[in-house]
């Protein structure tokens, strides 16, 4: 949600929609969501953001839709 920060994921079963699950909040005003993937090789898709005001970038790693832990990548200028 780009006024409040909340990002969350649609669970669907069979292309319907099931659920609304919440990872987490990230401040709009500093962090967008840059790409999805499994970054740490779990199975499941991790989110990369970008912070576009200091220009740091990681990711949430998230285990059966729920924010699991940070990982720092590092500084783009």
């Amino acid at each position: 949600n780009s006024a409040t920060g909340l990002i969350g994921t649609w669970i669907t079963q069979n292309g319907a929609y099931q659920s609304w699950s919440s990872i987490g909040v990230a401040d709009p005003a500093a962090w967008d969501v840059a790409g999805v993937g499994d970054f740490n090789g779990d199975g499941t898709d991790d989110l990369l953001l970008c912070n576009f005001v200091s220009g740091l970038i990681g990711t949430w790693t998230i285990n059966n839709g729920a924010y699991q832990s940070w990982s720092s990548i590092g500084v783009v200028k």
